[in-house]
């Protein structure tokens, strides 16, 4: 019988080595953007806990409720507290001014979107929340200056999403 005329009984040779390499770097990068989108919200919500501690106002101030219409403080032996409105790239109000000693309690209201509110000044930042949900800290403003608050996602910033913190 002739070679050629019988059909082949070889194993093929396996999967090709492009798509094996493809695989692996597609895994990689997922359980790399996995580990590092875990990473970066997980001091979040530590520093959320640790601002919104209750130490820092004094337990004599009454509560206070702000107005969501325009920008509201209330002070009450050196306490003042604030409502800050974030929506589609803004902030309102875009400036806050306080004295320095005074205890700062800021509520972040989101109107619409994604967003959180940071002031790296003060080591502040919420969590990232959604329309209609808002988060509150807490802390005190022991260095004078002017610090800028903002919105994190994405280019967010960048499009106004930002304010300013003064401390006399």
């Amino acid at each position: 019988m002739d070679d050629q005329t019988q059909p082949s009984t070889q194993p093929t040779k396996g999967l090709n080595p492009m798509l094996i390499v493809g695989v692996i770097l597609l895994v990689l990068l997922i359980g790399g953007g996995l580990y590092f989108g875990m990473k970066k919200s997980s001091p979040t919500k530590q520093t959320v806990q640790q601002m919104a501690t209750p130490t820092t106002v004094p337990t004599t101030v009454p509560s206070v409720t702000t107005t969501t219409a325009s920008p509201t403080a209330m002070t009450t032996a050196q306490a003042k507290e604030f409502t800050v409105h974030g929506g589609s790239y803004y902030f309102k109000p875009t400036q806050i001014t306080v004295k320095k000693g005074d205890s700062v309690k800021i509520t972040f209201m989101n109107d619409a979107g994604f967003h959180d509110f940071v002031l790296d000044g003060y080591n502040v930042k919420t969590d990232v929340i959604g329309t209609g949900k808002s988060q509150t800290v807490t802390f005190t403003a022991d260095k004078v200056g002017s610090f800028p608050y903002y919105c994190s996602v994405s280019n967010h910033r960048a499009m106004g999403m930002q304010g300013t913190l003064v401390v006399q």
